[in-house]
Protein backbone atom coordinates (compact mmCIF):
# COMPACT_ATOMS: atom_id res chain seq x y z
CA UNK A 1 0.00 0.00 0.00
CA UNK A 2 2.85 2.13 0.99
CA UNK A 3 4.45 1.84 -2.73
CA UNK A 4 1.30 2.82 -4.25
CA UNK A 5 0.77 5.60 -2.45
CA UNK A 6 4.00 6.66 -3.21
CA UNK A 7 3.09 6.54 -6.97
CA UNK A 8 -0.22 8.08 -6.71
CA UNK A 9 1.18 11.23 -4.66
CA UNK A 10 3.75 11.18 -8.03
CA UNK A 11 1.03 10.86 -10.38
CA UNK A 12 -0.82 13.58 -8.95
CA UNK A 13 2.40 15.86 -8.77
CA UNK A 14 3.16 15.16 -12.24
CA UNK A 15 -1.07 16.05 -12.95
CA UNK A 16 -0.96 19.16 -11.19
CA UNK A 17 2.22 20.10 -12.41
CA UNK A 18 1.99 19.37 -16.31
CA UNK A 19 -2.09 19.46 -16.50
CA UNK A 20 -1.89 16.05 -17.77
CA UNK A 21 -4.75 13.38 -16.55
CA UNK A 22 -3.96 10.02 -18.82
CA UNK A 23 -1.27 8.32 -17.04
CA UNK A 24 -0.10 6.34 -20.24
CA UNK A 25 0.18 10.08 -22.06
CA UNK A 26 2.44 11.05 -19.24
CA UNK A 27 4.48 7.85 -19.97
CA UNK A 28 4.85 8.75 -23.27
CA UNK A 29 5.48 12.00 -22.70
CA UNK A 30 8.47 10.88 -20.58
CA UNK A 31 9.62 8.13 -23.15
CA UNK A 32 10.01 10.32 -25.92
CA UNK A 33 11.91 13.00 -23.79
CA UNK A 34 14.07 10.43 -23.01
CA UNK A 35 14.55 9.00 -26.28
CA UNK A 36 14.54 12.69 -27.59
CA UNK A 37 17.31 13.78 -25.57
CA UNK A 38 19.22 11.03 -26.14
CA UNK A 39 19.24 11.25 -29.89
CA UNK A 40 19.96 15.02 -29.38
CA UNK A 41 23.25 13.81 -27.35
CA UNK A 42 24.43 11.67 -29.92
CA UNK A 43 23.76 14.50 -32.82
CA UNK A 44 26.03 16.59 -30.91
CA UNK A 45 28.98 14.29 -30.46
CA UNK A 46 28.46 13.32 -34.23
CA UNK A 47 28.51 17.26 -34.85
CA UNK A 48 31.35 17.62 -32.63
CA UNK A 49 33.44 14.46 -34.61
CA UNK A 50 32.75 16.14 -37.66
CA UNK A 51 34.19 19.26 -36.73
CA UNK A 52 37.18 17.85 -35.30
CA UNK A 53 37.49 16.39 -38.82
CA UNK A 54 36.92 19.81 -40.95
CA UNK A 55 39.31 21.40 -38.60
CA UNK A 56 42.02 18.58 -39.39
CA UNK A 57 41.37 18.91 -43.25
CA UNK A 58 41.57 22.70 -43.22
CA UNK A 59 44.88 22.99 -41.43
CA UNK A 60 45.87 20.40 -44.11
CA UNK A 61 44.65 22.21 -47.25
CA UNK A 62 45.98 25.39 -45.73
CA UNK A 63 49.45 23.97 -45.59
CA UNK A 64 49.12 22.34 -49.01
CA UNK A 65 48.19 25.99 -50.23
CA UNK A 66 51.16 28.08 -48.34
CA UNK A 67 53.38 25.23 -49.65
CA UNK A 68 51.90 25.92 -53.36
CA UNK A 69 51.87 29.63 -52.85
CA UNK A 70 55.81 29.34 -51.90
CA UNK A 71 56.72 27.25 -54.67
CA UNK A 72 54.66 29.49 -57.29
CA UNK A 73 55.57 32.98 -56.28
CA UNK A 74 59.31 32.54 -57.08
CA UNK A 75 60.49 35.09 -54.93
CA UNK A 76 57.40 37.44 -55.78
CA UNK A 77 55.17 38.61 -52.92
CA UNK A 78 52.08 36.63 -53.42
CA UNK A 79 50.11 39.09 -51.83
CA UNK A 80 51.27 42.12 -54.13
CA UNK A 81 50.60 39.70 -57.39
CA UNK A 82 47.05 38.79 -56.74
CA UNK A 83 46.30 42.19 -55.21
CA UNK A 84 45.52 42.67 -59.20
CA UNK A 85 43.37 39.88 -59.69
CA UNK A 86 41.07 39.68 -57.13
CA UNK A 87 40.79 41.61 -53.53
CA UNK A 88 38.93 38.87 -52.09
CA UNK A 89 42.28 36.96 -52.74
CA UNK A 90 44.42 39.21 -52.22
CA UNK A 91 42.67 39.41 -48.66
CA UNK A 92 43.02 35.85 -47.93
CA UNK A 93 46.70 35.96 -49.07
CA UNK A 94 47.13 38.33 -46.50
CA UNK A 95 45.41 36.53 -44.13
CA UNK A 96 47.09 33.16 -44.35
CA UNK A 97 50.59 35.02 -44.68
CA UNK A 98 50.14 36.11 -41.37
CA UNK A 99 48.36 33.27 -40.04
Amino acid sequence: MKRTLEIENAFQKIRAQTGLSDVQDIVNRFLTREQTYSQLLNQVADNEDKIDRLRADNDKWRSKLQELQIKNSGGVDLAKRTKNINPELHELDIQIMNA
